[in-house]
């Protein structure tokens, strides 16, 4: 599947809006609070300690680098968004979603 839409809402070369994967950590639920105060960002958390999703399973960014896939709670309905996975060691990486099948 090619993950470029062919119609763009907002098309500056990708949407303006930022996709977090919190790993089902800590991160996320700080991630939530933090974009409270930076109320400009159009931000969406997921995967978040508040999700009750178990930690670093299906999730984030070791997950996402090693199996090529995209995180939990990720599908075709987010292709030309930018994601950032992070993990339990607070490592990130920036994907973009052509890297990984949906």
């Amino acid at each position: 599947m090619d993950l470029i839409p062919t119609e763009q809402k907002v098309f500056d070369g990708v949407n303006d809006k930022l996709v977090v994967d919190g790993a089902n950590g800590v991160g996320g639920a700080k991630l939530r609070i933090l974009h409270k105060l930076l109320n400009v960002l159009d931000m969406e958390v997921r995967n978040s300690s508040e999700d009750e999703g178990v930690l670093n399973d299906g999730v984030g960014a070791d997950y996402v680098q090693k199996e090529k896939v995209a995180p939990r709670g990720f599908g075709s309905k987010d292709a030309g968004t930018r994601l950032v996975c992070s993990s339990s060691d607070a490592k990130n990486e920036y994907l973009h979603p052509r890297n990984f099948p949906l």
